[in-house]
């Protein structure tokens, strides 16, 4: 690749664009730095800058261009969730919770700012908090079983086991009518699992494999279960299905089986 020093910055800020069309993202960084290297103003490369180093989960990188964009007093869409959101990714939870907050009181629907400080509040422990801003969340977007999902884990750290149980179900009755996926199942398996519900989480697993036997993340799960429970066996068979259905990951955990047993 060519870099020409002389190129303005909206040049190279194209350039960068191209290079992530076809897939050559360390190649637009590196446009991107230079350009910036340069034009340390230029709001539309840094923002494009940030977007990357967010989905490259690079926090801190985010962080110093959003703070950066903050400081040119830029019209930047939503600056102070997008810094929320960073400082939560960088365990600042007091931070994240100030900025998610500043974006609520300007808009107050925004249902991903009541999520990310709902989660937030349960970092530092203000669960009662936490309960309220994902009740809120779901109030503006009821059919999101994903904030169900959340509400439940919530309603686990309050010691709320029935109510959870419920708030589980809730969701995938929503996942099972709007999608053909199975989070909230495997999400509920897990919660059975970590409160010495094992049997129950098995069971789950059986029924839902019974009706959809090419599943591979079912068989996967319960063979992640049947392992915890001791069940070296079953394991393996479930593991095994799950290879074959292309998850990849099951071919370590039968290596440590086998291991384990010699």
């Amino acid at each position: 690749m060519k870099f020409f020093k002389k190129i303005d910055s909206n040049h190279q800020h194209k350039l960068a664009i191209e290079e992530l069309k076809r897939g050559r993202t360390n190649n637009a960084l590196t446009v991107l730095n230079r350009s910036l290297e340069n034009f340390e103003d230029h709001v539309p490369s840094l923002e494009l800058r940030a977007d990357i180093n967010a989905r490259l989960n690079k926090w801190d990188k985010t962080l110093t261009d959003l703070k950066k964009i903050q400081s040119l007093n830029s019209s930047f869409k939503d600056i102070n969730m997008f810094v929320g959101n960073s400082y939560f990714f960088t365990r600042n939870f007091d931070l994240a919770i100030e900025y998610l907050t500043l974006h609520i009181q300007d808009k107050t629907h925004s249902f991903e700012a009541y999520l990310h400080r709902a989660y937030s509040y349960l970092a530092i422990g203000k669960k009662t908090e936490a309960l309220s801003d994902i009740e809120k969340a779901i109030s503006i977007v009821p059919r999101n079983f994903h904030l169900y999902i959340a509400k439940a884990n919530i309603l686990e750290e309050l010691n709320k086991i029935d109510t959870a149980l419920l708030t589980f179900d809730k969701a995938i009755g929503i996942e099972q009518e709007d999608t053909s996926t199975y989070f909230s199942i495997i999400h509920k398996v897990d919660f059975l699992q970590r409160n010495d519900k094992g049997k129950d989480a098995i069971s789950i697993l059986d029924k839902e494999i019974s009706e959809n036997p090419c599943n591979a993340d079912l068989y996967f799960k319960r063979g992640e279960i049947h392992l915890t429970n001791g069940d070296a066996e079953l394991s393996k068979t479930d593991l095994s299905i799950a290879l074959n259905f292309g998850i990849f990951e099951a071919k370590t955990k039968i290596k440590n089986i086998a291991q384990h047993r010699r």
